[in-house]
């Protein structure tokens, strides 16, 4: 019987980055100027993506689906201080995006957007 190792990951958090972690009020502000149906689609295909990377633990899969998830949500501010903060941290196990935080995020959206207008994040 072979035995597959655990796969440990530490994620990268807000305040590793900027020096204090948001207040609920303060995501909720952002959470509120959201459409809900967009936004609930957009983290649901995120989601599905990292819930497939967790089942295929694939070492280059995980990287490169870290790398793409952070050139396309992480502004260049955020990619700055990443980049001065984590050095040379590999992102199979310095994660950025984890299903723990979508969940979160959705629950929150789910509660707190829009039920019609708003940003819409994959377009906007």
């Amino acid at each position: 019987m072979q035995i597959t190792p655990l796969r440990t990951v530490v994620y990268i958090t807000w305040k590793e980055l900027f020096d204090e972690s948001p207040t609920e009020s303060e995501v909720l502000d952002v959470v509120r100027t959201l459409n809900r149906q967009n936004t609930v689609a957009f983290l649901a295909r995120v989601m599905a993506l990292l819930f497939l990377d967790g089942a295929l633990k694939d070492r280059s899969e995980t990287i490169e689906l870290q790398r793409f998830l952070i050139v396309n949500f992480f502004d260049d501010e955020v990619l700055d201080r990443a980049k001065k903060r984590m050095g040379t941290e590999q992102l199979d196990f310095r994660v950025a995006f984890h299903p723990q935080q979508v969940l979160m995020m959705m629950k929150w959206v789910i509660v707190h957007s829009l039920p019609s207008g708003g940003t819409e994040p994959d377009t906007d």
